[in-house]
Formats: C-alpha cells, structure tokens, sequence
C-alpha cells in the first residue's frame, strides 16, 4: 500500500497493525477531473487503501476541453449530459472502492445508518436503523478488533476550470474566447448530489472542490503545487502537467508564474488504439527496442503483469526508443515497410480477443 506523503509501500504487518488500533483520521475520497481521464482514490489514516483511474465519459462530446465547451454552449440539454455523466461516474467509483475495502454504501431506503462496535467485543456489527430512507455512505470496521469513525465521508475534487465547471452543472459559456471569463472558481464546500448508474435516486454528500486561478488554470496544478510546498522553497522550481489540457506553474523564489496550452489527449493515450489511463496492464515505460522485436523484456508494465495498453509516459517512451534504433523517422513514420503496414509490436498477445501487438 502507497504511503503518498513519504513515496513509501506500507508492508502486510504495518498494515495489520494499522488495522488493528483506532482509526482515528478522517477517511475521505480524492478525485482528480481530468478532460481525458479520472483518478479516485479512497485515502484514510494519511494512506491509499485503494484507487482507480478510468477515462472520463464526457470524451463522448469531444476529447479536449474547447470542444466540449462548444457542445454545452450550443447544444441543448448536453451541459447537463456532462455533469450526470462525471457524477454519475465519480459516484459509482466512490462506491466500487468503498466495498473493496469492507466499507458500504447504502442504498435508498436500506436498513442501516451507522455500525457500531457492539459492546461485548465480538466481531459482530449492530446496525441502527437510519431515521429517513436515505443513500448514506458509512465507513465498517476494516478488521476485526478496529475501530472505524462514524462520520460521513468527504469527497474532495480537484480538477481543471472546465471539469469543475461541469461538475458543477454551471455555465461554461464563453470560456473558450478571449478574455476567456470563468466566473466563480473559488474554494467551494457543500453538498452536491452524486447519482448511481443502477438507482434512480441521488442523494447529497459533502463535497469539497479546490479553488481554480483562471479559466485554464486549474486546481489541479494548484492541488499540486501545494502537496509539493513549492511556495516554501528558497530556489526556482517548476511543475509541469502535460494532461489534455497542458500547464507550467513556475515559482521564482518569490511569487508564481503560470501558463496553459492544449497539449490534446495524446500525453494520457486518447485517440491511441491500444491507449488506456495509466493502471494496472498499461505499458509505462520501454527501455530498448530491436529491429525484428522482441522486446518483451525490456518494457515496464504497471503491476508487472501482462500488458493490456499503453499510457502516455509508455508512448512517449517507445517514440524515443523507436528513434533510437533508427526505426523511425523525425516526421514520426515508420522506416520499415513492415511497420508502416503493421505497426510495431512491442507486446504479442491476445487484446480484445485478437493475437495483436499492443502499439
């Protein structure tokens, strides 16, 4: 398990060990809206008990943000399409998460509230019945002999301008063309209601969405920018975020300075056959390539099992590998014949049920 405050892995004992005193931090949820993909994470006690990444579905109405602006500025009805379709995903991979580490979301109408550790000491949980039928997200003790926190748990959401906007359900008008307006993107803290896929009711959960700087200055980098203290070192320092939308956030040593430009989605594998968010399977790096192939060990798979795509780090990697062997040329074709055909195969196996290179 990831400690993301010292880089570190937790081991099998800290983590039983954890598990068997008192929770005493808030767990909570962080998300990551991005215009290509979404990143949420279930974090407690100052740790990642699990995550997931998958592509954000409002790719459907255009893969970089001007486009999906356009399409909520002059087609009816798609502004709200877009913000169902990111609550509705962020909801169901709230819950997905929750239940893989023995929490429960429950559903409209269920029977349990809170869970209480019975006072016997047993494992049993007693369960009180909520006062209203209500969807309400309770964290269950994760080990036998824990302890767990009552409260309902935060989600806290960082994202570019336009995803939040989204989100949000606000108006995005405008924002495309100079002076490029973005109204309010300040700190913001309320309720907002998460709907799931399979039910038809929603129900309210604290949210909290960190503050914008302009219209493609997100929070993001902001979030960034604060979890690395850039703003508390001596020396220049730069943070760069090559996702769809790109940002360089400089700090001079005394104040910041920040820039945006469309980097589109090819940094996080969009439009790429074979392109997946980086997870589990995705290809990540390629040290060395060889004319015929056979490079299977020379690549670097996120989980080190079999590969199943490639990120964007993986890509960029294979190019400067390719352009190595000197299989490809500076306008980025092929050398070969075979490759301009085929393509180069960096991973032969079955992807979507075909016997296929991954790139």
């Amino acid at each position: 398990m990831l400690d993301p405050v010292k880089g570190e892995v937790e081991t099998a004992a800290e983590t039983s060990e954890r598990a068997a005193g008192v929770i005493e931090d808030p767990c909570g949820f962080a998300v990551d809206i991005g215009t290509t993909t979404v990143a949420v994470a279930l974090c407690c006690s100052g740790r990642i008990l699990a995550q997931n990444v998958f592509f954000n579905p409002q790719r459907k109405f255009g893969v970089d943000v001007l486009s999906r602006i356009r399409c909520a500025e002059m087609q009816e009805g798609v502004r709200e399409k877009l913000c169902i379709w990111i609550r509705e995903a962020i909801g169901n991979a709230c819950c997905q998460l929750f239940e893989e580490c023995g929490g429960r979301w429950q559903e409209p109408g269920g029977d349990v509230l809170e869970c209480e550790k019975p006072e016997s000491g047993g494992d049993v949980l007693e369960c009180e019945k909520p006062e209203s039928g209500g969807d309400v997200l309770k964290w269950e003790k994760p080990e036998p002999g824990g302890e767990f926190p009552k409260e309902n748990i935060r989600i806290v959401v960082s994202a570019n301008t336009t995803m939040r906007k989204l989100f949000l359900g606000e108006p995005v008008s405008g924002m495309g063309q100079y002076p490029f307006p973005c109204g309010e993107v300040s700190f913001f803290e309320g309720k907002v209601a998460l709907p799931r896929k399979e039910h038809r009711a929603s129900q309210y959960y604290d949210i909290t969405i960190l503050p914008s700087v302009s219209a493609f200055i997100g929070g993001d980098v902001l979030s960034g920018a604060f979890v690395l203290g850039m703003d508390h070192q001596e020396a220049p320092s730069l943070l760069v975020d090559l996702g769809t939308n790109g940002e360089i956030l400089l700090w001079d040593g005394t104040q910041f300075w920040a820039a945006s430009a469309a980097a589109g989605p090819a940094f996080e594998a969009g439009n790429i056959s074979a392109g997946m968010p980086y997870k589990t399977g995705a290809i990540c790096g390629v040290k060395r390539v060889f004319p015929n192939g056979g490079v299977r060990g020379f690549l670097e798979v996120v989980g080190g099992g079999e590969a199943k795509g490639i990120c964007g780090s993986g890509i960029m990697e294979a190019v400067t590998a390719l352009r190595e062997a000197k299989l490809l040329e500076e306008n980025g074709s092929f050398v070969r014949e075979a490759h301009r055909r085929l393509g180069y195969p960096l991973w032969k196996g079955k992807r979507a049920g075909n016997d296929a290179g991954v790139l």
